[in-house]
């Protein structure tokens, strides 16, 4: 994956929703910000101009298929069944184990029109973990994925999706702290999120990893694109009982550069219930 391509804009409505509703709540005390510098394979909001009352947004957004064991995920999609026909390789999701998707989301140009009131959000990073796969319509077939935990960069984004989907929302730090990743040697890339005090000046801090990630560009792999794609798109849910959001993601643009990746994640506790350590992991990136 280079680092000196450009990213496209997309179509988002959800989380970033949520954020955009608090702003309209405090529109009296409102301050315009001027964003960061782009980052590599990061463009403005070419999506807004035609959706000015929907949540827009430029998404640079890095997710993997990864597997938990089957009872973990069970208990996070209680009360619903899951869909035990996923599609996904065994060599990917092997038997007594189930996929999540975990995903590292750098949002930029966030942008809605509300009450006539054009908003803007400079920048928002996320992590976010989801159970697709779900049967909420107890259909057999139409598939569903669960937020089941997010974490953001700023507070107002955690309160408002706790407050009003009953999202199990936590702040935490990103590095790097306002992009979608970092060069890490080579050809690889990383991306880590933590919670704790940190120190970035000249000392140590008191930090509790959340999710590591060091990943290259790859030409192939077990997961179809369209089966990354159709994850992406499958609606999704906080909390049982109180709705779902339909996210539409654009993949249309030229410098969307959409791509592999291969590489090792680990994740730790409370992400998940254990400690994982994907030495060989499989992903997707796309600037949408």
């Amino acid at each position: 994956m280079s680092t000196t391509t450009t990213k496209m804009a997309r179509g988002v409505s959800g989380v970033v929703g949520l954020y955009l509703a608090a702003m309209v709540l405090i529109c009296a005390s409102f301050v315009w910000a001027v964003p960061a510098p782009l980052e590599s394979r990061q463009a403005p909001n070419q999506a807004a101009i035609d959706n000015p009352t929907d949540q827009t947004a430029s998404l640079n957004v890095t997710m993997f298929i990864l597997p938990i064991p089957l009872s973990e995920a069970a208990s996070i999609a209680s009360p619903y069944k899951l869909l035990p026909d996923h599609g996904l390789p065994a060599s990917v999701i092997p038997d007594g184990y189930f996929p999540i998707q975990v995903r590292a989301n750098y949002f930029y140009d966030i942008r809605q029109k509300a009450l006539g009131i054009p908003l803007q959000v400079p920048q928002l990073t996320s992590l976010a973990l989801y159970l697709p796969f779900i049967d909420v319509l107890g259909d057999g077939k139409t598939a569903f994925k669960r937020s089941a935990i997010q974490y953001f960069d700023q507070i107002l984004p955690t309160l408002v999706g706790g407050l009003t989907q009953f999202q199990n929302g936590q702040v935490a730090f990103f590095d790097p702290a306002h992009a979608a990743y970092k060069p890490s040697g080579g050809n690889t890339l990383s991306f880590t999120a933590a919670q704790g005090i940190s120190n970035p000046i000249d000392g140590p801090g008191i930090v509790n990893p959340i999710f590591q990630a060091v990943f290259q560009r790859t030409s192939s792999s077990p997961i179809s694109e369209a089966k990354h794609r159709s994850i992406l798109a499958q609606p999704l849910y906080t909390t049982p009982g109180t709705g779902c959001n339909m996210e539409t993601i654009l993949f249309n643009y030229t410098n969307a550069n959409p791509s592999f990746v291969t590489g090792d994640v680990q994740i730790f506790t409370p992400f998940t219930k254990e400690n994982n350590d994907y030495k060989t992991a499989y992903g997707y990136t796309a600037a949408t």
